[in-house]
């Protein structure tokens, strides 16, 4: 038996029905009940087989030539490392011209680096980090230490520590 922390009333699922509903929502939080121990124990991505197309609307790429990479994506339930595929198409492996913004394809996100993503922002936690700036003056190593915790506020020395580049993405993106 499983339940989701973040959609509403929580409903309790099986493990093929939890899969199906979150392809979409890859970032919620979704717990499975221990009955020897007797609580309810985090799942990760790779539990569920929940992977990330990035490009053709979350399909995958007619013509992919790479294999699924871990990609830790950052967003605003905080950090989750999910395995992905990008999108192999010519227009998308173009050079980044100088001064161009590009995001990842069709899914709201930002990558770390251009050539060779290991860490992606979405528009949601960019947007919350700017926001968070101007009203609260928060910090990057501050909203870095919140994404830690809402990642796991227990074993936070098991949460991936992420390079604070939210200011340049938060810039980048002008929200």
């Amino acid at each position: 038996r499983m339940r989701c922390f973040d959609c509403f009333r929580q409903p309790h699922l099986c493990m093929p029905c939890a899969s199906l509903a979150h392809q979409l929502s890859p970032f919620h939080r979704l717990l499975e009940w221990e009955m020897q121990a007797g609580f309810w124990k985090k799942l990760t991505r790779a539990d569920l087989r929940i992977r990330l197309h990035y490009g053709h609307n979350g399909q995958p790429c007619p013509r992919r030539r790479s294999a699924f990479r871990e990609v830790l994506v950052v967003h605003d339930r905080g950090m989750t490392k999910i395995p992905v595929a990008l999108c192999s198409c010519r227009d998308s492996r173009a050079p980044l011209k100088k001064g161009k913004k590009r995001p990842l394809p069709g899914n709201g996100s930002w990558p770390g680096s251009w050539d060779m993503p290991r860490t992606v922002y979405t528009v949601d936690v960019l947007r919350q980090y700017h926001l968070l700036t101007l009203q609260a003056h928060t910090t990057v190593h501050d909203f870095h230490a919140y994404l830690r915790r809402t990642t796991d506020n227990v074993a936070l020395h098991l949460v991936p520590v992420c390079s604070p580049e939210l200011r340049l993405k938060a810039s980048l993106t002008g929200t």
